[in-house]
């Protein structure tokens, strides 16, 4: 993504004036690439905002996530696989579009009201699955569209919008749960269990 952005400012140089990155994570964490280290070699370390440590351990009232996601004018997300991907689905909810991998679950949360970035490969993990890396390109001239384009992005943030609608936790996940949990009731209801018999003999 520190690619595509720095591809984004080198077609669209007039951006260099007000485009900025915000990433919520750790910069330099010991089991991941230093990211500060990475933006300062490609030249955009200007460019990017880190949530300060005390937020990255208190988090934020929903209010304020709501109000943050309503900041940006895109969600950048070129992850390598999602297994739902609900930052997706937060930013799509506060009316932002979304430039996400085309793989995995985010092409069901993505197409038709936002862009789908097709991957250039797919690499085999440990755990015998594949993860998805996007094109630098094409995920370039998605983030200059979404810049040069307003209305268009403007239309993926309205329809995205509605689109989440359709996974309120409320009526779409609760229910499911209270049914999962009444079938596990009825199952141990159904089944008998006997207390071991085990014969407790004394040390000698």
């Amino acid at each position: 993504m520190f690619s595509v952005f720095s591809r984004f400012l080198e077609c669209n140089p007039d951006a260099k004036k007000t485009a900025h990155i915000y990433m919520h994570t750790w910069p330099i964490y010991p089991e991941g690439m230093n990211l500060s280290a990475l933006a300062k070699i490609l030249g955009i370390q200007q460019y990017i905002k880190i949530t300060d440590e005390f937020h990255r351990f208190v988090g934020l009232s929903e209010q304020d996530l709501a109000e943050f996601y309503s900041c940006a004018d895109v969600f950048l997300n070129l992850a390598r696989g999602e297994g739902f991907g609900i930052p997706i689905l937060e930013a799509e909810a506060c009316g932002v579009p979304v430039i996400a991998t085309k793989f995995s679950s985010m092409i069901e949360l993505v197409e038709g009201h936002g862009w789908l970035i097709p991957p250039v490969t797919l690499d085999m993990t440990p755990l015998l699955s594949y993860q998805a890396l996007a094109n630098v390109d094409d995920a370039a001239a998605a983030l200059s569209e979404a810049y040069n384009k307003p209305d268009l992005a403007k239309k993926h943030g309205l329809e995205s919008c509605r689109f989440a609608q359709d996974y309120d936790y409320e009526t779409k996940i609760i229910p499911k749960w209270e049914r999962l949990l009444m079938d596990v009731h009825e199952n141990l209801k159904e089944q008998s269990f006997q207390k071991p018999n085990i014969e407790l003999k004394a040390k000698p």
